[in-house]
């Protein structure tokens, strides 16, 4: 049997410190830290990645709305699973970050308003 040390690179996020986490929820490893930083920076990955800072796809979408404000969704009557006490209650996304907002529908207009 034979024992090879190689040396790695794992990004981890500035904000959340989570590391990038392959399609199996595993680190991901690269060969160097120029590596990385490329496939970070692109479409598969979505993170804002370069010599000084890494960000994941995650706090990024959370970062921008902070900065944007939400890009809701319509509201949608929220599942009766999820309402157990018959409440008419409605939710809707953000399609940048995922947070949800539940409301009554006394409270809202379930039009396309945004």
């Amino acid at each position: 049997m034979s024992i090879e040390s190689v040396l790695c690179v794992t990004p981890r996020c500035d904000r959340c410190l989570v590391p990038a986490l392959d399609p199996t929820g595993a680190p991901h490893h690269w060969p160097s830290a120029a590596d990385a930083l490329a496939d970070l920076s692109g479409p598969t990955w979505g993170w804002l990645a370069d010599g000084d800072t890494q960000l994941c796809a995650t706090c990024l979408a959370a970062l921008t709305c902070q900065a944007r404000g939400h890009d809701w969704g319509r509201w949608q009557e929220l599942p009766e699973a999820c309402d157990p006490d018959g409440e008419d209650l409605v939710i809707r996304v953000c399609a940048r970050c995922g947070r949800d907002e539940v409301a009554s529908t006394d409270c809202v207009s379930t039009g396309s308003r945004r």
